[in-house]
């Protein structure tokens, strides 16, 4: 139990009969205010509403009752419109207004493009390869957009922790170039790598001795 004082300054000093009850009023119900304002202040109404880019995505046609919900759909563009329809109308050099008309109808030919599609893509990244910019070009940008959002995607989060694995205390000594490396290669095991290439640039490399084969 806290020791009880006729006047206390630094701390609070409920007058408590247990120290659960002291313990829970003095730390854990703080705790849960701090967390819970937290969470407001970090997922606001404005931080939400940008994740509506997520009508642009494939799989959005997978969901039948947003996609039949056409009030949801609507909204959602709408937002999308007055968020980042400057940024779109200024790359494509259009005007606000021609870019609000065009997204829906384009939303929807992109939609029934993807129903006649056997499989969808799985990521932002894959959406974004198989978006066509000469045939989506408002859904292209906002998919760029969309995958520059740090929160729709944990493979940062997976790299910072691959780090753990990949610069271990016998490589204390490793290089930057060393490590970017070992890191996008353990980021990007999808992309095949020539052998051949990689032989090529370590002979023609400085080294003290002539590497031959």
């Amino acid at each position: 139990m806290p020791r009880l004082t006729s006047s206390m300054k630094n701390r609070e000093n409920p007058q408590v009969e247990t120290p659960e009850e002291y313990y829970k009023i003095v730390l854990f119900i703080p705790f849960l205010y701090e967390l819970l304002a937290d969470l407001e202040s970090r997922f606001d109404e404005a931080s939400i509403s940008v994740y509506d880019l997520d009508v642009v995505l494939p799989n959005i046609i997978e969901k039948k009752d947003i996609f039949n919900d056409k009030t949801k759909i609507e909204n959602k563009i709408l937002n999308v419109v007055n968020q980042f329809g400057d940024v779109v109308s200024n790359y494509l050099n259009v005007s606000h207004d021609i870019f609000e008309k065009r997204i829906s109808g384009e939303l929807t030919f992109c939609h029934e493009y993807w129903l006649n599609e056997k499989q969808l893509p799985v990521t932002h990244i894959d959406a974004l390869k198989r978006c066509d910019y000469d045939c989506f070009p408002e859904i292209n940008i906002l998919l760029n957009i969309l995958v520059t959002l740090p929160a729709t995607t944990a493979s940062a989060e997976r790299n910072f922790s691959s780090l753990r694995r990949i610069k271990t205390w016998m490589r204390t000594r490793i290089s930057e170039d060393r490590l970017n490396g070992l890191a996008l290669l353990h980021a990007h095991r999808d992309i095949t790598i020539n052998s051949e290439d990689v032989i090529d640039v370590f002979a023609k490399s400085n080294r003290r001795l002539d590497f031959v084969i």
